[in-house]
């Protein structure tokens, strides 16, 4: 089981037990958050094992590789390492706008979900088909426990304050690499922002735009 699964796990463990036999200085909202709370604090979150992301690109392109640890200093410094320098530069996408993107907030306060709600919603069946849907184009190698894997990095995202960046979802997502099927993705996300997906739109239009240029400009085989 790997690590954001067994704090999965544990949470559940907690909030069932809790809700079995509630203190009633508690509410709902505040028992899940503890559960949550309780399973971060027995196993080490420096465990989280996510090391690597790799892009699945449109077949003449191949794959393009980026390590969690490059992403976290960009994040940190506001200056990407050469590498993912480099990365960007090729897709056209200014390293602030890429920065602005991992740390953009998903309120879901605003939204009227707490963490609770949240975390029933993943847990349904509408869930399971939402998340079965987001594994066709981020997964992991093996394809083994992906959904789980999913769940389970949202949840441990949201738990502290209902708010969710990407940057902390792949900091929480707990096998050690993540593939994420690059254009499917994009469209996916065109169709559930209806085109209006703010400065995440913008980026993945570049990132979009450039990569049918380069697939267009590779040597046939």
């Amino acid at each position: 089981m790997s690590v954001n699964g067994l704090l999965y796990h544990r949470y559940h463990q907690f909030t069932q037990l809790f809700q079995q036999k509630p203190p009633k200085f508690l509410s709902t909202g505040a028992l899940a958050f503890l559960g949550a709370f309780l399973a971060i604090l027995l196993i080490n979150p420096m465990a989280m094992a996510l090391e690597k992301i790799t892009l699945v690109l449109p077949v003449p392109l191949g794959t393009i590789s980026i390590n969690l640890v490059d992403l976290d200093t960009l994040v940190n410094t506001n200056q990407p390492p050469n590498t993912l320098k480099s990365l960007l530069d090729q897709a056209q996408v200014k390293p602030e706008a890429f920065r602005q993107v991992l740390t953009q907030e998903l309120d879901l306060n605003k939204f009227g979900v707490n963490f609770t709600t949240f975390d029933r919603f993943l847990n349904s069946p509408i869930g399971e088909i939402v998340l079965d849907q987001i594994n066709q184009y981020v997964y992991t190698p093996t394809r083994a426990g992906d959904v789980k894997s999913l769940r389970s990095a949202f949840v441990l995202s949201v738990a502290d304050d209902s708010k969710v960046t990407l940057i902390e979802f792949l900091r929480r997502f707990g096998p050690k690499e993540m593939q994420i099927n690059v254009i499917p993705l994009i469209s996916f996300y065109d169709k559930l922002t209806g085109g209006k997906g703010g400065d995440l739109q913008v980026v993945f239009s570049q990132m979009r735009s450039t990569l049918q240029q380069l697939v267009c400009n590779a040597p046939s085989a």
